[in-house]
């Protein structure tokens, strides 16, 4: 019988491991705690990021950048992870009623031959039931 292994120890340290981008009911998009850390996410090392949104398939997608520039969001950080934005500008930009699409979205990075890498998520109507 095998006795060797080679574990390597879970270090659990509080937090969402799911790497999830929430867009919430005033309309700003938060990141887990899970995907600032998959991404490696720090108010070190980001600065900001440019939203962009694909009408076509109603995506929107996310570049993170390690300077501001100008028509990019700042990105607060959270003391216990995570991080959020204000994405009112891309809705009111693109007059997406985003109301609709108040959802957890698990995103996919891309390597976009426009913008580099960018984490891409589809807009889903909401789960929202009628009382």
């Amino acid at each position: 019988m095998e006795t060797d292994y080679n574990f390597e120890e879970l270090e659990v340290t509080g937090g969402r491991f799911t790497p999830l981008v929430s867009l919430v009911e005033t309309g700003g998009l938060g990141l887990s705690a899970g995907f600032t850390r998959k991404y490696n996410l720090t108010a070190e090392n980001t600065a900001a990021v440019k939203l962009l949104f694909d009408k076509n398939r109603n995506a929107v997608g996310m570049k993170f950048l390690s300077l501001k520039e100008e028509g990019a969001i700042k990105v607060k950080f959270a003391e216990r992870g995570g991080a959020h934005l204000n994405a009112q500008p891309l809705w009111v930009k693109f007059d997406v009623d985003y109301k609709n699409f108040v959802n957890k979205y698990i995103p996919k990075e891309i390597n976009n031959s426009q913008q580099g890498k960018v984490y891409v998520f589809e807009l889903m109507l909401s789960n929202k039931e009628n009382s």
